[in-house]
């Protein structure tokens, strides 16, 4: 049987192709550009890079004026959802490279698809299933194969440290993307006011 993509299904398998070999080089990039500087130095021009991008998104799609009429409760929640993530996420995540080499910080890092809808469940307050329960554990004793060098025997790490900076920043991702999510949904506002 024979698929045939439409013109947006291309554009989206092209997108995500891009998407792969950009994030595919993520580890190196970090690994390099913490050999000349701090995680802290990193943070700050990551987080002002943001946020300048997205300030000048939302001034280009007027949505400026939605920005004033928010309430003030809710600009901070999204003033602390903005140092859980980028903020804090990215300076654990930093750390984890610092410590850890490039693969293995990676490999954990790529675990913040199973920490997520873990987090999720217990907004909701469901149980995953045996089945996602026991996916979710065969892939995290995948990553301690990963981080043992397959010496599982000993379950010795070389950067312990590296390793639990690693798995926390999973956790950070998790939160911020439910409570982000559930404050667009909640407030029926734009969702890169939240990121803004």
């Amino acid at each position: 049987m024979t698929t045939h993509l439409n013109e947006s299904d291309n554009r989206a398998v092209l997108f995500g192709l891009a998407a792969v070999a950009l994030w595919s080089t993520m580890a190196t990039a970090f690994k390099w550009s913490l050999e000349h500087s701090t995680p802290m130095e990193l943070i700050t021009i990551a987080v002002t890079v943001s946020w300048v991008f997205f300030g000048a998104r939302i001034l280009a799609s007027g949505a400026i004026t939605s920005c004033s009429a928010l309430p003030r409760k809710l600009i901070t929640r999204c003033l602390l959802l903005g140092l859980l993530n980028p903020a804090c996420y990215y300076w654990i995540l930093f750390q984890a490279y610092d410590l850890l080499p490039a693969q293995d910080a990676m490999a954990i890092n790529y675990t913040w698809g199973l920490t997520l809808p873990l987090i999720a469940s217990l907004f909701s307050r469901t149980l995953p299933s045996k089945g996602e329960a026991g996916l979710a554990l065969l892939s995290y004793v995948g990553i301690l194969i990963i981080v043992t060098d397959a010496n599982l025997s000993v379950l010795q790490f070389d950067a312990p440290k590296g390793v639990a900076l690693a798995l926390f920043s999973t956790v950070l991702w998790g939160l911020s993307w439910v409570i982000n999510s559930r404050t667009v949904d909640e407030h029926s506002i734009d969702p890169e006011l939240t990121l803004f």
